[in-house]
């Protein structure tokens, strides 16, 4: 942010106006129609300015935490590429007041953009685990979150959602309505935010967030609306079968999923339970098996082995700090302990797994790859390909190698 820039005065004006226009239409529609439900929980809000945290369970939480708090713009950190062209920067920025996630790693821009609001007397909102989790839970949160609300020294919000994910987990591809909570958890002073040190200030921050969402669904006995194709994209998550644990072999239609490989068949029901012949469990439980088993494989692979390997992928490339366009070209993709391979430019490409800088996991099946002062994505429109085993085997390819 140069000098210019950081002595103006960010303009409030249009936000002020669209929510002011819109706000009382999307409540209705929220609470009429995707049934959410505000609970305050009897805490008093403190006067702007405040840093509200929350856990992140859809593109619609930002949405729904804005109109629980009429007194309050609540200007989110979000996702860069809400802002990769004219009109979403018009929309995110200038009209919603949003503000643009750092671009790398060494990009505080959205830090020193949040001090300046602050400043004016405006609301914070952050979401700490940085992204959504697959199946609904609270994604691990770093102590940096604690460090950030200190420095801010202002009142901190903490608020919890639940029922967003069971209504359109990230997989899906269809949003199932169910009830949805939007509670405040904790609200902490200037002082004794200042007065905790950080790893209290963490802790009371982490147990207010922390949610198993399609856990909370099933044993709050709460139900998706009846509707149709409930399993469908299942497949994108749930990367190995539960019966004969071969991966990539399921298939999803309709309430069901089932393997192509063997005579395993389940229906996903209303409570988010998956049910078998041989089992009824959550989504969440089935994760952590499945990652345990393709643990397993990748521990038994040798150095010269094929761990994953991903035919006709669409390859994006651009620098650290700019943002993805069009595919330049057809790749595949092989994972190894030591290193990925895939093809650039019909030139054979090997990165070593000591030089990827970050792995995410982008929208449903895009898999992006940071390295040096460059990023990879890979993805395919052709067929359901699930990017969350790759995600999920390279992180811990990672983590071993830094054994």
């Amino acid at each position: 942010m140069n000098k210019k820039n950081k002595n103006k005065k960010t303009r409030s004006w249009p936000q002020v106006i669209f929510y002011t226009i819109f706000r009382p239409f999307v409540w209705l529609y929220v609470v009429l129609f995707q049934h959410v439900r505000f609970k305050k929980n009897n805490k008093k809000i403190p006067k702007r300015p405040v840093l509200f945290i929350s856990n992140h369970l859809s593109n619609w939480d930002g949405i729904y935490a804005n109109l629980m708090f009429p007194t309050h713009i609540i200007h989110f950190i979000v996702h860069d590429e809400m802002f990769k062209n004219k009109f979403l920067t018009f929309f995110s920025g200038t009209l919603l007041g949003e503000i643009k996630r750092g671009m790398s790693d060494s990009d505080i821009s959205d830090v020193l953009m949040t001090k300046k609001l602050v400043r004016e007397g405006k609301s914070i909102g952050v979401y700490p685990e940085g992204d959504i989790d697959m199946f609904c839970r609270t994604l691990p949160v770093d102590v940096s979150i604690a460090k950030y609300a200190k420095m801010m020294k202002v009142p901190v919000v903490i608020l919890r959602i639940n029922g967003a994910g069971a209504r359109a987990s990230r997989w899906s591809k269809y949003a199932h309505h169910t009830k949805i909570i939007y509670s405040v958890q904790e609200v902490l002073s200037k002082e004794q935010v200042q007065e905790m040190d950080v790893n209290e200030l963490h802790k009371v921050i982490v147990d207010g967030i922390t949610v198993d969402d399609l856990k909370h669904h099933q044993e709050s006995n709460h139900k998706q609306r009846i509707g149709f194709a409930r399993a469908e994209w299942l497949e994108l998550g749930l990367y190995m079968c539960p019966k004969c644990h071969r991966l990539e072999v399921l298939s999803s239609k309709g309430n069901k999923v089932f393997c192509t490989k063997c005579d395993f068949e389940a229906k996903y029901h209303r409570d988010c339970t998956l049910e078998s012949k041989d089992f009824t469990s959550t989504l969440a439980e089935l994760d952590d098996k499945q990652y345990e088993e393709l643990k397993k494989i990748i521990d038994s692979a040798k150095d010269e082995d094929v761990i994953l390997e991903a035919r006709d992928l669409d390859l994006q490339y651009a620098k650290e700090t700019e943002f993805f366009k069009k595919p330049i070209g057809k790749t595949y993709l092989k994972v190894y302990k030591t290193h990925i391979e895939f093809e650039y430019n019909k030139e054979i490409v090997k990165v070593d797994i000591k030089d990827i800088k970050r792995l995410m996991l982008q929208y449903k099946d895009v898999l992006e790859v940071r390295f040096l002062k460059e990023k990879i994505r890979f993805s395919t429109k052709k067929r359901k390909w699930s990017a969350y085993l790759y995600w999920k085997a390279l992180q811990y390819i990672s983590k071993i190698n830094l054994q």
